[in-house]
């Protein structure tokens, strides 16, 4: 397994499994994309050809990390398999790359987290931990356990995250990356803490700086 690279680094090198998916967290733009109106406020990608398309609301294509990373635990925890079988999850992250749009361009808030859950039905979920402040080296000790499906977010230095547990595999969604799989909880706890620790590194936040985590399991 070689990983992929990101943050100037190789992460993900423990995963048993993995699509890597990279340059499409942004708004997927052109005549099968989104609405006009909303790739005009927030840009995006064509389609076509994958170059940038600048908004109007930051100048820039904006990232949509927040929305795909909420969209893809929704479906994990509805027991959508497009959200954890590989075969087909390039065509799936073009789903989540429309709701995360939409979402993006709705609230243009990603720490509006309660909003963003209830759009994507998660709200009925029993939350194990509910905005648990912690360092990237602190969230292996606050996962849930494995009496049933879980899905979590991590907003972690300015990016979200998604992880989650199903069919005694653990999982990660990169956004910037894309899914990776793990059939050992001690490799998935190495690649996530990695990971963190990258990004934190990339966004020169000082080592004291938390991240905060928010898990739901499968069940209301």
């Amino acid at each position: 397994m070689t990983g992929v690279k990101l943050y100037k680094k190789t992460l993900f090198t423990n995963a048993y499994q993995s699509t890597i998916i990279k340059s499409q967290n942004t708004a997927p733009v052109g005549p099968e994309g989104v609405d006009t109106a909303v790739s005009d406020r927030i840009g995006g990608r064509k389609m076509s050809d994958n170059k940038k398309v600048k908004g109007s609301n930051k100048g820039r294509s904006q990232g949509i990390c927040c929305g795909i990373t909420a969209g893809w635990m929704g479906a994990l925890l509805s027991g959508n398999a497009a959200a954890t079988e590989h075969s087909g999850f390039k065509e799936f992250f073009t789903t989540l790359r429309f709701q995360g749009a939409y979402y993006k361009d709705y609230t243009g808030k990603p720490g509006g987290i309660t909003l963003l859950f209830e759009r994507f039905g998660i709200n009925n979920s029993n939350p194990a931990t509910t905005s648990t402040e912690m360092t990237d080296t602190g969230v292996a000790g606050n996962l849930p356990g494995e009496e049933s499906a879980w899905a979590g977010y991590i907003s972690a230095y300015d990016h979200a995250v998604g992880v989650g547990y199903r069919d005694y595999r653990y999982f990660i969604l990169e956004p910037n990356g894309g899914l990776f799989e793990y059939q050992n909880k001690a490799k998935f706890v190495a690649d996530l803490t990695a990971h963190l620790q990258a990004r934190r590194d990339r966004k020169d936040a000082g080592g004291d700086v938390s991240v905060k985590a928010y898990f739901y399991n499968a069940h209301g």
